[in-house]
């Protein structure tokens, strides 16, 4: 399946929704990034600001609770919300 991309966009305290895209140096500053566990990818020229936070449902919020009871991820990430 070909995932739509996006290219050379600034994303600036906005939400997006990563599931089944792909970001091609792309900057995401102060932005709530959103994912479920879909297709997802980018290269070395995008930059994901430290100011984001990721918002994990479905199936990778299944996956990060399974790792975090299992002692491999530290509870209390502030950048991580299930």
């Amino acid at each position: 399946m070909l995932i739509p991309t996006t290219e050379n966009e600034v994303f600036t305290n906005v939400a997006v929704e990563m599931d089944d895209k792909r970001f091609l140096g792309c900057k995401f500053s102060g932005c709530t990034l959103r994912y479920e566990g879909g297709e997802c990818s980018w290269d070395d020229k995008t930059v994901i600001d430290p100011s984001c936070r990721w918002e994990i449902g479905g199936t990778a919020a299944r996956i990060i609770n399974l790792l975090t009871r299992g002692g491999a991820i530290a509870p209390g990430s502030t950048r991580i919300v299930l």
